[in-house]
C-alpha cells in the first residue's frame, strides 16, 4: 500500500494509481475469501470499493473501476448492486466482454435466462475465445 500512496502523492492526477491500489485491496479480498476468511475479505473488499469510488469520482468514465466494483458486489452476494455496476461498465466501455460476462452471471442468479444468454453471447461475440462465458453459455442453453 504504500508503494501506491507513494505514487498517489507524487501524482494524484494518474488514474492507474489508484486502481492499482484499490485492485491490490480487491486480490487481498479474493484470496482471503477463497480461504474461508469471510471477515478478512469484507476488510479488504471494503478498503477496495473505497478507492475504486474515489477512482469513480475522479474518472465518472472509468469502466474497469465499475466492472470491478460489480465483481467484489457479487462476490458479497449485492446483486443488484453488481448488476448496477456491471450495467456502468458496459454504458463506458460498450466492448468490455468481461462486463457482459459478469451482468450474465447476475441475470442467471436472477433466474433471467433469455437475458443471461444474450450477455454471454455477447460477451463471446466481442472475445471469441472467451471460456468461461462459453461454458455458461453452453449450460443454459442445454437447460433450455
Amino acid at each position: 500500500p504504500q508503494y501506491f500512496d507513494n505514487a498517489i502523492n507524487i501524482d494524484s492526477t494518474v488514474n492507474e494509481a489508484w486502481y492499482a491500489k484499490a485492485k491490490y485491496y480487491h486480490d487481498l479480498g479474493d484470496k482471503a475469501l477463497q480461504q474461508n476468511q469471510d471477515k478478512k475479505a469484507d476488510q479488504q473488499y471494503d478498503e477496495a470499493k473505497k478507492i475504486y469510488r474515489k477512482l469513480i469520482i475522479k474518472d465518472p468514465q472509468y469502466a474497469d473501476a465499475y466492472f470491478n466494483l460489480g465483481t467484489i458486489y457479487y462476490n458479497e452476494d449485492s446483486i443488484d448492486i453488481a448488476l448496477r455496476m456491471f450495467n456502468y461498465a458496459i454504458q463506458m466501455q460498450p466492448t468490455y466482454a468481461e462486463a457482459y460476462y459478469g451482468r450474465g452471471l447476475v441475470e442467471e442468479l436472477q433466474n433471467k435466462n433469455d437475458a443471461a444468454i444474450a450477455d454471454f453471447q455477447q460477451a463471446l461475440n466481442l472475445q471469441a475465445d472467451f471460456e468461461k462465458a462459453q461454458k455458461e453459455l453452453d449450460k443454459l442453453t442445454a437447460a433450455k
